[in-house]
Protein backbone atom coordinates (compact mmCIF):
# COMPACT_ATOMS: atom_id res chain seq x y z
CA UNK A 1 0.00 0.00 0.00
CA UNK A 2 3.13 2.20 0.48
CA UNK A 3 4.34 2.33 -2.58
CA UNK A 4 1.32 2.74 -4.19
CA UNK A 5 0.78 5.85 -2.61
CA UNK A 6 4.62 6.94 -3.47
CA UNK A 7 3.71 5.88 -6.82
CA UNK A 8 0.81 7.90 -7.10
CA UNK A 9 2.37 11.05 -5.71
CA UNK A 10 5.18 10.96 -8.03
CA UNK A 11 3.16 10.29 -11.02
CA UNK A 12 1.26 13.39 -9.90
CA UNK A 13 4.15 15.08 -9.39
CA UNK A 14 5.39 14.47 -12.87
CA UNK A 15 2.17 15.87 -14.36
CA UNK A 16 2.10 18.53 -12.27
CA UNK A 17 -0.55 17.79 -10.35
CA UNK A 18 -1.08 18.81 -6.26
CA UNK A 19 -2.05 15.35 -4.93
CA UNK A 20 -1.50 16.25 -1.19
CA UNK A 21 -3.44 19.41 -1.94
CA UNK A 22 -6.73 18.20 -3.61
CA UNK A 23 -6.68 15.18 -0.94
CA UNK A 24 -6.65 17.66 1.80
CA UNK A 25 -9.36 20.05 0.06
CA UNK A 26 -11.75 16.93 -0.21
CA UNK A 27 -11.12 16.21 3.29
CA UNK A 28 -12.08 19.34 4.32
CA UNK A 29 -14.74 20.01 1.88
CA UNK A 30 -16.16 16.63 3.72
CA UNK A 31 -15.70 18.38 7.00
CA UNK A 32 -17.70 21.27 6.16
CA UNK A 33 -20.83 19.40 4.23
CA UNK A 34 -20.60 17.43 7.77
CA UNK A 35 -21.00 20.30 10.23
CA UNK A 36 -23.38 22.31 7.69
CA UNK A 37 -25.56 18.94 8.13
CA UNK A 38 -25.36 19.42 12.27
CA UNK A 39 -26.53 23.46 11.57
CA UNK A 40 -29.01 22.49 9.51
CA UNK A 41 -30.15 19.77 11.81
CA UNK A 42 -30.18 21.94 14.78
CA UNK A 43 -31.75 25.12 12.70
CA UNK A 44 -34.76 22.73 11.98
CA UNK A 45 -35.07 21.52 15.19
CA UNK A 46 -34.99 25.35 16.78
CA UNK A 47 -38.44 25.75 18.80
CA UNK A 48 -39.34 29.08 16.89
CA UNK A 49 -38.57 27.30 13.46
CA UNK A 50 -40.54 24.68 14.74
CA UNK A 51 -43.29 26.83 15.46
CA UNK A 52 -43.08 29.04 12.78
CA UNK A 53 -42.26 32.36 15.01
CA UNK A 54 -40.27 34.82 13.21
CA UNK A 55 -36.90 35.44 14.79
CA UNK A 56 -33.77 37.70 14.82
CA UNK A 57 -31.29 36.23 12.72
CA UNK A 58 -28.66 37.12 15.14
CA UNK A 59 -31.08 35.39 18.27
CA UNK A 60 -31.30 32.15 16.23
CA UNK A 61 -27.64 32.31 15.13
CA UNK A 62 -26.29 32.57 18.89
CA UNK A 63 -28.76 29.96 19.90
CA UNK A 64 -27.80 27.39 17.68
CA UNK A 65 -24.01 28.22 18.52
CA UNK A 66 -25.02 27.65 21.71
CA UNK A 67 -27.06 24.32 21.36
CA UNK A 68 -23.99 22.89 19.13
CA UNK A 69 -21.72 23.85 21.90
CA UNK A 70 -23.60 22.33 24.78
CA UNK A 71 -23.99 19.06 22.03
CA UNK A 72 -20.17 19.07 22.21
CA UNK A 73 -19.97 19.75 18.53
CA UNK A 74 -17.42 22.36 18.43
CA UNK A 75 -18.94 23.91 15.83
CA UNK A 76 -18.13 27.92 14.77
CA UNK A 77 -20.85 29.60 13.93
CA UNK A 78 -19.93 32.94 12.32
CA UNK A 79 -22.53 35.52 10.79
CA UNK A 80 -21.54 34.42 7.21
CA UNK A 81 -21.22 30.68 7.75
CA UNK A 82 -24.85 30.98 9.45
CA UNK A 83 -25.40 32.75 6.23
CA UNK A 84 -24.23 30.82 3.85
CA UNK A 85 -25.92 27.51 5.79
CA UNK A 86 -29.33 29.28 5.01
CA UNK A 87 -29.07 30.03 1.63
CA UNK A 88 -27.98 26.33 1.45
CA UNK A 89 -31.03 25.68 3.03
CA UNK A 90 -33.01 27.88 0.16
CA UNK A 91 -33.70 30.30 2.70
CA UNK A 92 -33.86 33.54 0.58
CA UNK A 93 -32.95 36.44 1.47
CA UNK A 94 -34.32 39.93 0.49
CA UNK A 95 -37.83 37.89 0.01
CA UNK A 96 -40.51 36.77 3.09
CA UNK A 97 -38.83 34.48 4.42
CA UNK A 98 -35.68 36.51 5.41
CA UNK A 99 -35.96 40.75 5.13
CA UNK A 100 -35.07 43.66 7.22
CA UNK A 101 -38.53 44.57 9.47
CA UNK A 102 -39.27 45.91 12.71
CA UNK A 103 -38.89 43.28 15.99
CA UNK A 104 -38.81 44.41 19.51
CA UNK A 105 -38.82 48.23 18.39
CA UNK A 106 -35.05 47.50 16.90
CA UNK A 107 -34.38 47.66 12.94
CA UNK A 108 -33.21 43.97 12.59
CA UNK A 109 -32.92 41.18 9.64
CA UNK A 110 -35.53 38.70 11.06
CA UNK A 111 -36.33 35.10 9.61
CA UNK A 112 -39.72 34.22 9.18
CA UNK A 113 -39.55 30.37 9.40
CA UNK A 114 -44.02 30.14 8.82
CA UNK A 115 -42.82 31.13 5.31
CA UNK A 116 -40.02 28.73 4.63
CA UNK A 117 -42.17 25.75 5.91
CA UNK A 118 -44.74 26.54 3.66
CA UNK A 119 -42.43 26.75 0.66
CA UNK A 120 -40.55 23.48 1.70
CA UNK A 121 -42.62 21.44 3.41
CA UNK A 122 -40.28 18.25 2.88
CA UNK A 123 -37.71 19.52 5.23
CA UNK A 124 -40.34 19.28 8.13
CA UNK A 125 -41.89 15.90 7.28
Amino acid sequence: MFYKARSLLLIAELLGIDLEGEIAATIREEEDESENESVIEAILADPSVQNGEPIPFEDLRLRIQTQLKNAKEPISVSQPRFAAVLKEMEWNKGTEMWKRASYGGRKTTVLFPAVYKAAHPERFA
